[in-house]
């Protein structure tokens, strides 16, 4: 059988790992021995390559596997612990990702109907708001045509609240980020999952876009 790294198989015991495991690049997870793919391949000649090792220590890690998978271009097997530089990365992309997703803005009255105004919050978004701030004070008294789903017209009061609100959204975030960053400090948040989901760490969910 002719070797194909993206439908190929490694076994041995990786550092850190009780025992022997199976890694599968076709379904970039560790497989078990009876898994039906591995029986096939297996039947048909194949014959799963030694866990790589690492150049330096000659020791098996799933590392060395990763850079095996890299070169063939396939994403890493998911089984190497991310660095803190690697989560803190994560935590900044997930927040940029968030920040630009927008949000809604209850502009009623209090004790009126709710009456939400969608707010883009990527770059574009954000320089129309600075805009319309602007046309407050250059202009105070205009109305500004909001352009959503539903368009409306909005005062220059309302304008401003739309401004705040988009800055409290952005400071939740920051501070989300960095509980994050101390939480990897404190060796409590150790996976990217853990960044996605916030409250397996004990912290508060992300904001969200609504």
């Amino acid at each position: 059988m002719n070797y194909n790294a993206k439908n190929w198989y490694w076994s041995g015991q990786p550092q850190g790992q009780s025992g022997t495991i199976i890694f599968s690049s076709a379904k970039g997870a560790v497989v078990a021995a009876t898994d039906p793919g591995y029986q096939a391949f297996l039947a048909a000649g194949g014959i799963a390559t030694p866990w790589p090792l690492d150049p330096v220590s000659r020791v098996a890690t799933t590392a060395a596997l990763d850079v095996v998978l890299s070169g063939a271009g396939l994403p890493p097997s998911g089984l190497t612990p991310p660095t803190p530089a690697q989560l803190l990365a994560y935590a900044e992309a997930l927040r940029g990702k968030i920040a630009a997703g927008g949000i809604s803005v209850n502009i009623a009255a209090s004790g009126a109907p709710p009456q939400l105004v969608e707010v883009g919050t990527d770059t574009a978004g954000l320089a129309l708001l600075a805009n319309a701030v602007q046309l407050t004070s250059t202009a105070p008294g205009t109305p500004y045509n909001w352009d959503q789903a539903e368009p409306v017209t909005l005062t220059g009061a309302q304008i401003v609240a739309i401004q705040v609100a988009v800055g409290l959204f952005n400071q939740l975030l920051f501070s989300q980020k960095t509980a994050i960053r101390a939480a990897i400090a404190a060796g409590t948040i150790t996976t990217f999952a853990q960044i996605d989901t916030p409250a397996s760490a004990g912290l508060p969910a992300w904001p969200a876009n609504s």
